[in-house]
């Protein structure tokens, strides 16, 4: 039986200071208020799902939920604590997860499920495949149109890939040796199927929602079918939130909800990274 809290402390790393999105950059962070180039959100999201499965183990891989909710940018070299405090939702394990920064400050917050048995999962084809764009549209009301399928994101995780996404994380847990895909990695996936095939500026993920219907694979090929689900304003900020169902030889293994603020306010800097 796992303790009441599992605890892990890690150093922040931020490996997406050359990606497209220059919100990453301490040079365009500064821009909008922030002290340096954000660690991307499903980097921390990564960090929080370290003490849940050592709160819930390894079933939790194969049918957990968890969600995350980013409230304080952390930024490169702090060192992060993530606890998970179990407890229990209707007889069913659950685990409050929160990130706290070197101040006290807490960066993020979550909660993780173990239900009994998988989720139901959605129909494949409720979620159309759609084509791959020739080319990026830039971000707007029209091409963030709720409703609006996007281009279907598909990607294969090579045992290469797995490895060295392990080390970018530091997550050591001898289960990810043992063939399964990281939940950070695969989060990950939502981010690329997004700002791959829409041109955005500065972008900030903010909050995810994640359903596992059944374990993914080092060595699967992965589809991930995103929609838009929602676009609304906030504080002066431009949000969009992005259905996604990721599907492996013809079933549905993962369902992610993913929030982003797609426009940001030039104003002081609003929590997230």
């Amino acid at each position: 039986m796992a303790e009441d809290v599992q605890t892990y402390r890690v150093k922040a790393f931020n490996a997406a200071t050359e990606s497209d999105n220059r919100i990453h950059s301490d040079e365009v962070a500064r821009q909008y208020g922030f002290s340096g180039g954000l660690v991307p959100g499903v980097t921390v999201f990564a960090y929080m799902t370290r003490p849940v499965l050592d709160a819930l183990g390894e079933d939790w891989l194969r049918r957990g939920t968890i969600g995350g909710r980013f409230l304080k940018p952390v930024y490169e070299g702090e060192e992060v604590r993530a606890e998970a405090t179990l407890g229990e939702d209707d007889g069913l394990p659950t685990a409050a997860v929160t990130l706290q920064k070197p101040d006290g400050e807490v960066g993020a917050t979550g909660v993780a499920t173990l239900p009994a048995d998988p989720r139901p999962a959605p129909a494949p084809d409720e979620y159309d495949a759609a084509p791959w764009p020739a080319a990026k549209e830039p971000a707007g009301e029209r091409t963030l149109a709720p409703g609006r399928v996007l281009g279907t994101f598909e990607v294969t995780c090579k045992p290469g890939y797995a490895e060295e996404y392990l080390g970018i994380v530091a997550d050591d847990h001898p289960l990810y040796r043992q063939g399964y895909a990281h939940p950070g990695w695969l989060l990950q996936l939502a981010n690329l199927a997004f700002s791959q095939q829409v041109r955005l500026g500065p972008w900030i993920h903010v909050e995810s929602e994640v359903t596992t219907f059944a374990p993914v694979m080092v060595g699967d090929r992965i589809e991930v079918r995103p929609r838009v689900a929602d676009r609304f304003d906030r504080r002066g900020h431009r949000f969009v939130a992005l259905d996604m169902l990721y599907v492996v030889d013809g079933r549905a293994v993962r369902h992610v909800l993913h929030t982003a603020i797609w426009e940001i306010r030039r104003a002081e800097a609003e929590a997230g990274s």
